[in-house]
């Protein structure tokens, strides 16, 4: 059951990425390079929240490969042409893994937080039965 949960979130990852991917692709003309940064960063940053660590580095990693073959010119290569977009998507890069490792760990954080006060709440009511 839990493997089908861990696989069932990563389709979930995938498919929105497609999507987010598609959409992007059908705007590149209308849309500039610091609009498709943005977009993808608030998808690394609900990946690491629903998803956690390694989700938001592989969304982080596979962004900013899609953004640079589909949406920076010259299309459809790995070569960038402007150097301003270089340096664009240099940030992009580091700001994604970035916010996806605390988006992941503020995650773990309040999973954390959502056992302690599972533990307290059994605690206090032994000790009130012991009363």
């Amino acid at each position: 059951m839990k493997k089908h949960r861990y696989l069932e979130k990563y389709v979930l990852v995938v498919g929105g990425f497609l999507m987010l991917t598609l959409l992007s692709w059908v705007l590149r003309e209308a849309l500039t390079l610091s609009h498709f940064t943005m977009i993808y960063l608030l998808y690394v940053l609900i990946v690491a929240i629903q998803s956690g660590t390694y989700a938001a580095l592989i969304a982080a990693l596979v962004s900013f490969l899609s953004i640079n073959f589909l949406l920076t010119q010259p299309y459809y290569t790995f070569f960038v042409a402007d150097s301003r977009d270089v340096l664009g998507l240099s940030i992009f890069a580091i700001v994604a893994v970035l916010t996806g490792q605390l988006a992941a760990r503020v995650r773990l954080q309040a999973e954390l937080a959502r056992d302690r006060a599972r533990e307290q709440s059994i605690l206090y009511k032994l000790t009130a039965m012991m009363n």
